[in-house]
């Protein structure tokens, strides 16, 4: 008899309940850091704006890489930032042959001992050759050849003479944009076309065989004596690898 008036107590008390206000919880979240003390990751719903690592980035197309607000060694979106080698991961080195990293024999017509032009398709820079990756870390990396294709279809992209560089504005939401400058390249030690000439590393290496250091795939543009609207990007122009060029980041 005891123990059905405790059975029928606690039924009592279970059906009190229904329709009654349900509980607060306290959510918490939890940040994973890397050794720098930046948190990689969070817990937030996806968004199209955030940061990783310290350094914010804008995603400007559903499904697309989050494109960095500024080049590798930038302060601020309009500041040239730092200029490296295709598989260099040192910044702003004299642009000369004999201090590429991976020059080879030209054995076969293949000048380089790593990213030749074995590749049918281009080859792809690896984490450890990759500056953006080394520099920045988490998942930020340089874009591949076909990001930044994606990124002339997707954005409307128009010329800034004033801050003398591209904006590119998302076309699926034109709140959404990035302002890429023209900072110029470098050739031996010296910086040149500064303010005209825009030449960014893409990640990947050229489709051609090439018996001379050519063979890397830019995102690149080049504005007339008067700084005026030239020529629009285009995306996978060649140039010489060894030359040092800017790098705008991207992450997933």
């Amino acid at each position: 008899m005891k123990r059905l008036l405790v059975f029928c107590t606690g039924i009592f008390l279970f059906l009190s309940g229904v329709g009654s206000e349900p509980p607060e919880y306290e959510y918490v979240s939890y940040d994973l850091e890397d050794e720098s003390g930046y948190a990689a990751f969070d817990c937030t719903p996806e968004r199209p704006v955030g940061t990783t690592c310290g350094h914010d980035w804008v995603q400007l197309w559903e499904g697309g890489p989050k494109w960095a607000t500024m080049n590798l060694g930038a302060a601020k979106p309009e500041a040239a930032g730092d200029f490296y080698m295709y598989g260099g991961i040192i910044a702003n080195p004299d642009a000369v042959w004999d201090g590429y990293p991976y020059k080879g024999t030209h054995a076969n017509d293949d000048p380089y001992s790593k990213y030749g032009v074995s590749g049918k398709n281009g080859l792809v820079l690896e984490a450890e050759d990759d500056a953006a990756s080394q520099v920045w870390g988490c998942e930020w990396r340089i874009p591949t050849r076909e990001e930044t294709d994606s990124l002339l279809v997707m954005c409307t992209v128009t010329y800034d003479k004033s801050r003398r560089g591209y904006t590119f504005t998302s076309k699926e939401d034109p709140s959404l944009s990035i302002f890429m400058p023209s900072a110029g390249y470098k050739i031996g030690s010296t910086v040149t076309s500064v303010g005209r000439l825009g030449r960014y590393l893409t990640a990947t290496s050229t489709k051609a065989p090439a018996s001379k250091p050519s063979d890397c795939l830019t995102l690149y543009w080049k504005a007339n004596s008067s700084f005026d609207e030239d020529k629009r990007p285009e995306s996978g122009k060649l140039y010489t690898r060894y030359m040092g060029m800017s790098v705008r980041p991207v992450c997933r």
